[in-house]
């Protein structure tokens, strides 16, 4: 396969994703649009959440296959025929859609992190456990519940998706669900900024939202924050939009979205109370219940496959957070197996409170301390500007107000230590500071500067910071792999012992047992049962202590049917190490591999061979140090 056709086929997944979702969303959205944007954007938002909806049935009873898929995307395809709703034209004002010189820069922009989807999954959580459950469903055809995975359940709208991908398409291709995800946000900032400003408002938000690094990133990986983001903010959207025209069909979709943000992630649960309480305010005082109650009970509609089923398979709708608080012999297991169950409300949700001067220098610390977030992709720095230019304008602009206020309640709800989970909080003042600079123009003394030519100069001025951080990825990682042997080539060289990894496969297939301690990166390639988790009944703390025990460590091991060890270099300073000179160590484990990511051991019975029957003898010989 060459280059062109891995793109093509990217492009192709790409355009079969828009089009099934924005299909099945224009069928069954029935609200009152300004725009073609808008109409789009919603309607695409829609789709993938009720695609997720028919994925889960699917998935439910059995029938998540490759032919049920394509039926799937065939009967969206139908929906062509389907009228969606006529404009109104007494909403015409303020309805028009973007030129087409702005859609080809937009293309350019977003072209750099296309090309970074086309490489394969390496991204930390993406193969830790993203993919590896999108996997278990593509293989199984069912909802599989996976013990030794870092959670066995929980939200997976966007994993659903990404196992309908799977069953379609290469592993690559995952990339596109979130990439389509940024260029909706993308879409929908624009189409705020438009109805209450101008385009020059939409046009300079979409440069805010692409001058994040770290939405490029995330565009070209199988994550799932850019999914969140989508749904959280058109949950915000949709609620403006009913609180400025009584519209109680917007609420009912603010509602549904919110739910849909929270299948995706558990943290949309904080932006569904927020939304429940900025309702009760804005209501009028006679009907706030109703109103409440109205928005409650869309999003129940959307969450309730999912709540439901973590209730019934692990005892607590949000499992395993709060396990601790929960009643029931499944709930307090959880509490003492999986990580952060029982400190998640004392060290996360109040942390924050604690340290409240970190509350403070988040703006610059989001852009410029990339140690504090583990050097992941930063967000821009440009909101160290935009971040005081909207407080200032929200002297005047209460939808600012209500914005900041959201935005505060949600970093200090303890959201501050994960760089990815501020991705709402930065398309929602994009959107504002696109809205405030656009002001800015418009109010200056200087002629010149309330022109195109200078808005566009400044959009574009403004947006170059991540494609270019994108083009800085591609340079580092060269060219995208389109062959098996690039493929191979390429994670050897990206995931820190993916080589293991690859022996275990050729050697054993799925007939291997492999615990790790670190590299827990690793478990999407992993063919084989696949164990070394931070929690759960497996995980890595009850085992790496005993890395100077060999008999115990042997004994924890076979009770848990293990016949591999691999012991990763890349852990903290002090960590237990492996006695490979100890007589003991070497009387039950044998070294398979060494290698610059860490250390493969195979563990032996009382014969000296191999416990693992798929690692003949003369696998053995060729690949063991004893």
């Amino acid at each position: 396969m060459t280059l062109a056709v891995l793109f093509l086929r990217q492009l192709a997944t790409l355009t079969v994703l828009t089009a099934t979702s924005w299909l099945v969303g224009r069928a069954i959205v029935r609200l009152p649009f300004r725009g073609p944007v808008e109409r789009f954007v919603f309607s695409v938002g829609a789709g993938l959440g009720t695609l997720s909806v028919a994925l889960f049935l699917l998935g439910l009873f059995g029938y998540l296959t490759r032919v049920a898929v394509l039926m799937l995307v065939g009967v969206a395809a139908l929906l062509v025929f389907v009228p969606g709703r006529s404009r109104d034209p007494a909403d015409a004002r303020g309805s028009g859609g973007l030129r087409r010189r702005d859609v080809v820069i937009t293309v350019l922009l977003a072209f750099p992190a296309f090309v970074l989807s086309l490489y394969p999954p390496t991204g930390f959580d993406e193969t830790m456990y993203h993919l590896p459950f999108a996997s278990a469903f593509a293989a199984s055809h069912h909802l599989a519940v996976v013990p030794e995975h870092l959670f066995p359940v929980y939200p997976q709208l966007l994993e659903l998706l990404f196992s309908a991908v799977l069953l379609l398409a290469a592993d690559a291709a995952t990339h596109t669900v979130q990439f389509l995800c940024m260029a909706m946000t993308a879409a929908a900032v624009f189409a705020f900024g438009q109805r209450f400003s101008g385009r020059r408002a939409g046009l300079l938000g979409v440069a805010l939202w692409f001058a994040n690094p770290l939405v490029h990133y995330q565009a070209a990986t199988a994550y799932i924050d850019l999914g969140y983001t989508l749904f959280a903010v058109l949950a915000v959207f949709a609620w403006e939009f009913w609180h400025e025209e009584k519209i109680l069909s917007w609420l009912v979709a603010s509602g549904i979205l919110v739910g849909f943000a929270a299948d995706t992630k558990y943290l949309g649960l904080y932006w569904l109370g927020m939304l429940a309480v900025a309702t009760f305010l804005a209501a009028p005082c006679g009907s706030r219940s109703s109103r409440v109650g109205l928005f409650a009970a869309s999003a129940a509609v959307s969450m309730t496959p999912w709540y439901l089923r973590n209730t019934l398979v692990a005892g607590s709708p949000i499992f395993p957070l709060l396990s601790d608080w929960v009643p029931g012999e499944r709930a307090a297991k959880a509490a003492s197996l999986w990580a952060g169950s029982g400190s998640w409300f004392t060290e996360t949700l109040l942390g924050g409170l604690r340290h409240p001067w970190s509350l403070f220098t988040l703006p610059w610390r989001v852009a410029f301390d990339a140690a504090g977030f583990s050097h992941m992709s930063p967000l821009s720095p440009y909101y160290l500007v935009v971040l005081p230019l909207v407080a200032w304008q929200a002297r005047r602009d209460p939808r600012f107000r209500r914005w900041l206020l959201l935005l505060v309640a949600y970093v200090a709800a303890g959201t501050a230590y994960d760089l990815r989970f501020q991705l709402p909080s930065a398309a929602l003042l994009a959107t504002a500071g696109g809205i405030a600079l656009s002001r800015v123009l418009d109010g200056s003394r200087v002629a010149s500067l309330r022109g195109e030519r200078v808005a566009a100069f400044l959009a574009l001025s403004l947006a170059a910071l991540g494609p270019a951080y994108a083009v800085y990825k591609i340079v580092r990682r060269g060219v995208p792999p389109s062959t098996p042997a690039a493929r191979e080539a390429f994670l050897a060289r990206e995931l820190p012992g993916y080589d293991a990894i690859r022996i275990l496969n050729a050697s054993c297939g799925a007939e291997y047992t492999l615990f790790v301690i670190g590299g827990q990166n690793l478990a999407y390639y992993a063919e084989g049962r696949f164990l070394g988790h931070a929690g759960g009944p497996f995980a890595r703390d009850r085992v790496e202590p005993m890395l100077g025990d060999p008999e115990r460590l042997r004994e924890v091991l076979l009770g848990w049917g293990v016949n591999f060890l691999y012991v990763s270099r890349a852990r903290p300073p002090g960590a237990p190490e492996v006695r490979i000179q100890d007589p003991l160590f070497q009387r039950w484990f044998a070294t398979v591999s060494r290698t610059l990511g860490g250390d493969l051991y195979a563990l032996l019975g009382a014969d000296g061979r191999p416990r693992a029957l798929c690692f003949s003898s003369v696998a053995f010989e060729g690949k063991a140090e004893r």
